[in-house]
């Protein structure tokens, strides 16, 4: 299939897979915590980078929430995730505590991650699993 063919898809890709481009991002499990010094950073629960998605222009978040979960082989109807990245520290935009996480949670916050994704490539997806027992 030709690059050209293939521009519209959507393409999951899992253990040593190389990350070809700006569009095919790192999905890293774990959860968000507060370090002693205020900074945030993800606490990761496998090697990082064992998996990757690649985004495409007009994703939604219904979608890349499938896209992620597919991926990952999350099929339990009692679990969610939550999806978020982290600015560079280079960017220095967060008063020196370790920037705050940014969370998707529509399709605006995809489509500026995409965009932001495009051009700084060391942005990861981080995804957050949360299991739900008995409605809580």
């Amino acid at each position: 299939m030709s690059e050209e063919e293939d521009s519209g898809g959507v393409k999951a890709q899992g253990d040593n897979d190389q990350i070809p481009d700006q569009d095919t991002v790192r999905l890293i499990t774990g959860s968000w915590v507060r370090e002693e010094h205020r900074q945030w950073i993800f606490d990761s629960l496998a090697e990082e980078g064992r998996f990757s998605v690649t985004l495409f222009p007009d994703l939604e978040y219904e979608e890349l929430v499938k896209m992620v979960k597919s991926t990952l082989r999350i099929v339990a109807p009692n679990v969610s995730i939550k999806l978020s990245y982290q600015y560079p520290s280079w960017m220095q935009i967060d008063a020196g505590d370790g920037s705050t996480p940014q969370f998707i949670s529509d399709d605006y916050d995809v489509e500026s991650f995409v965009h932001m994704r495009r051009k700084i490539e060391e942005v990861n997806l981080y995804v957050t699993i949360l299991e739900h027992n008995n409605g809580f």
